[in-house]
């Protein structure tokens, strides 16, 4: 099957499994680089909103 905007659509996504997998990601990511964190520039669009949740949620506030 070829991958066109159509087949997107009508994916069905398990969000929730997404999430674990982007989270997971973050954390494996900033564990190998061997940093305290991150630091996430928001310029008040949407996906970097999603970017600093995906953050906060994979490494926590850091406070």
């Amino acid at each position: 099957m070829a991958f066109t905007f159509a087949a997107l659509q009508n994916a069905a996504l398990d969000l929730s499994e997404v999430k674990k997998k982007i989270t997971h990601f973050i954390r494996r990511k900033v564990e190998e680089s061997q940093t305290d964190g991150v630091l996430v520039g928001l310029d008040g669009e949407v996906d970097s909103a999603v970017a600093a949740y995906l953050c906060v949620e994979a490494l926590g506030t850091g406070g």
